[in-house]
């Protein structure tokens, strides 16, 4: 749990000097070299195999069937979570824009944004909250 916080405290630190973008490819690297200590510690590389591979290979197949397809192409991206939480860009405008979010962050990161995201909605009366879930 320290490491959480300490993780959370470093990026703080230096969110306000580098672009976003650069903070988590460095991010990424710690953690694929943890990963990496973590399975030799622990076992070996076979730690880090999917046991659903097909699924995986599955859906980078249909990406790269639509891209080539061009049932989805670059213009179709608007931007990335990171720009619409900071208020950069706006968010989804009409009932009929559709919101895609790819993570590919740990579960607290994760949660975080989706607190954040909330916050925002709520600040500015947009939303539809549902008890039942």
């Amino acid at each position: 749990m320290i490491l959480m916080s300490l993780h959370d405290l470093i990026i703080k630190f230096f969110s306000g000097n580098y672009p976003i973008h650069e903070i988590i490819f460095i991010r990424s690297i710690v953690a694929i070299l943890l990963a990496v200590l973590f399975a030799r510690i622990e076992g070996g590389f076979r730690l880090l195999l999917t046991k659903r591979i097909w699924l995986h290979l599955t859906r980078g197949f249909l990406l790269v069937i639509a891209i080539s397809n061009g049932v989805m192409t670059p213009a179709d991206l608007y931007g990335e979570m990171s720009e619409i939480v900071a208020g950069k860009k706006l968010g989804r405008e009409s009932a009929e824009e559709i919101t895609l979010f790819k993570t590919n962050g740990i579960a607290v990161e994760d949660l975080a944004c989706a607190f954040t995201v909330y916050q925002r909605a709520r600040k500015q009366g947009i939303g539809q909250e549902f008890n039942d879930i």
